[in-house]
């Protein structure tokens, strides 16, 4: 995938506020979806990419810092700061218990929080996504975790076979 494709793909989950933001992205790789969300968000936000290998270098795109912490996501602490989105691209169908790891992000979240996240739209597990979560079943999930909010962004096909890819969008507020 293309820088301009994963920003097509995320494009409608645009942060609204002109504010700088804080964002994590979680399971980032080699930072395509980091480097997409910084085209998004406004000058002077930060974006943490985490994932277990280090595999990308930026430090600034966009007027948007980027920061890489190499760590297990799903282990995390993320201590008592709060974020504006989390960014989960590619990375949730590596974990089983998705119910903890989105209860979790959702008490990390500010008011207004928003989670991103593409994954394939399929039931069916393989050796390259393991636990899989159709867009049906994480808006189930996310409505059942206090989510008020989810929108299907985009999809397109997969490069790997007849499966497609979606981007949704899961908003919260709190009371």
């Amino acid at each position: 995938m293309t820088i301009s494709e994963a920003i097509t793909l995320i494009e409608a989950g645009k942060p609204t506020s002109p504010k700088p933001a804080l964002w994590a992205d979680l399971g980032c790789g080699s930072g395509l979806f980091s480097r997409a969300l910084a085209s998004l968000l406004p000058a002077g936000s930060k974006i943490i990419g985490i994932d277990q290998e280090q595999q990308f270098k930026e430090t600034f795109i966009n007027r948007v810092d980027l920061e890489f912490i190499q760590a297990d996501f799903n282990q995390f602490n993320f201590g008592n700061i709060f974020y504006d989105g989390f960014m989960l691209a590619n990375s949730i169908h590596y974990i089983q218990d998705k119910e903890t790891l989105l209860q979790d992000l959702k008490e990390q979240l500010k008011i207004d929080g928003t989670l991103l996240l593409v994954e394939y739209d399929t039931t069916k597990s393989n050796p390259w996504v393991p636990y899989p979560i159709s867009f049906a079943n994480l808006v189930r999930l996310g409505h059942s975790l206090g989510f008020s909010y989810a929108q299907k962004l985009g999809e397109r096909n997969s490069r790997y076979g007849s499966q497609k890819m979606y981007a949704c969008k899961l908003k919260m507020t709190k009371l």
